[in-house]
Order: structure tokens, then sequence, then C-alpha cells
């Protein structure tokens, strides 16, 4: 057994754990995991985001240093932890595939900028729950999320050999922006129309850029 043969499947361990645990059923002590129904940021009891719910983008409470509870932000983290799985091998992955090759560096840099992005929407929208800002970070995420997960689940099949990124992508990626989707229509009252245009417009810059990769061996940036 190969050495990264070894080490690719234990990071695919590694991040399926932390999958598991991010989407754990249990409540702790310490936090109100997403997918605990009752107290869930996004759904409860008396429907969905309940008027006393952190904010649409977050999840969980904590004990503060002033006693206070505190939310935990949903966006950011999942976008961590697809990184942390990714961030191993997914370069030496994609210049297997594709030409011009990329590098280390334009890897993290490219993703630095996309977690700041993601915070200043996902902070935006939890603070004023706007729909311009719902609109906007629906698109933002059709891009970054569902057209990326998307590119990650396709590499897989067409390719037959793990894309870096694939179990993140098809265990925390699609779930959250499905569910975000849903969310953004139901409480938000976005039409459908307007939604699905957000995410179309959002996701065919990453759309274009996977066919790219996957099928033609380049990329479109």
């Amino acid at each position: 057994m190969s050495r990264n043969y070894t080490c690719s499947i234990g990071w695919a361990a590694t991040v399926s754990f932390l999958c598991l645990v991010f989407l754990a059923p249990e409540r702790s002590a310490a936090c109100s995991c997403v997918c605990y129904y009752p107290t869930w940021g996004f759904v409860s009891g008396g429907g969905l985001i309940p008027s006393n719910s952190p904010g649409l983008l977050w999840w969980g409470e904590f004990e503060g240093s002033n006693g206070t509870d505190r939310a935990l932000p949903v966006q950011p983290v999942v976008f961590v932890i697809h990184v942390i799985e990714e961030a191993p091998a997914f370069v030496p992955w994609f210049n297997s595939l594709v030409e011009p090759d990329i590098t280390e560096p334009l890897f993290l840099s490219v993703n630095g900028v996309a977690f700041l992005i993601t915070i200043v929407l996902s902070g935006i929208l939890a603070a004023i729950r706007e729909r311009a800002i719902a609109v906007v970070d629906l698109a933002w995420l059709g891009f970054l999320m569902f057209a990326n997960a998307l590119l990650h689940l396709t590499a897989t099949v067409v390719h037959h050999r793990y894309s870096p990124g694939v179990i993140t992508a098809a265990c925390l990626y699609l779930p959250y922006f499905v569910l975000l989707f849903a969310v953004v229509l139901r409480r938000l009252r976005v039409s459908w129309g307007v939604a699905l245009s957000a995410t179309v417009l959002g996701a065919l810059p990453m759309a274009a850029h996977g066919y790219l990769i996957v099928f033609r061996g380049s990329r479109l940036f």
C-alpha cells in the first residue's frame, strides 16, 4: 500500500469523523449541534427560524465569559472543514488533471479570500436578515458550495478516484445549501424565481470552471 494512498485514507477517515461530529444528533452540554431538531437555529417546533433564533446562518449556543449564550457561525465552519479535507492533496490532484498548474500559495490565497467573503456575508445576514442580503448570500453559496460540490462529485465519478473535498461536499455543502435555500424561501419570503436565478447565476462560473477541469483538462480561473 503506497504512502499517498494511506495518507488519503487517513484524511478521508478524519474528515468523515469531523462531519459526524458536526452533524451529530445529540445535544451536548457545550452546544446544541446542528441536527438537534428541537433547538436548531433553522428549525424548531414553532416553525422555521423562530423569533429568538440567533440568525439564519448561525447554530449552537455556548456559555460566554459573561454567562450569556453566544452563537457559533455555520458557513465559515462548513467552509473550513471542507478546506481541511482538500488541503493535503488538492493541488497535486488538480495539477494531475489540468494545465496550467496551480500552486499551494494560490490555493491558500483563493481560499483565504473566499473565507473572508463568507464571514462578511454570513455575519451581515445573521445580523439584519434582509432579503437582498439573503439573495446575494445565496448566489455566493451557489458558487462556493453548490457548484463546488457538483464539481467534486462529478470529478470523482468521471475519473474513478477520490477528489479531495468530495466527502465534505456531499455531507456538508449540499445539505447545508439545500436547507439554506428552503429557509430563504419560507422565512424571508424570497420567490422561487429570484432564489433560483441567484443560485444559477452564482453557480455558473464555478460550473464552467468545473466542466473545463473534469472534461477538458483546463480551467477558467
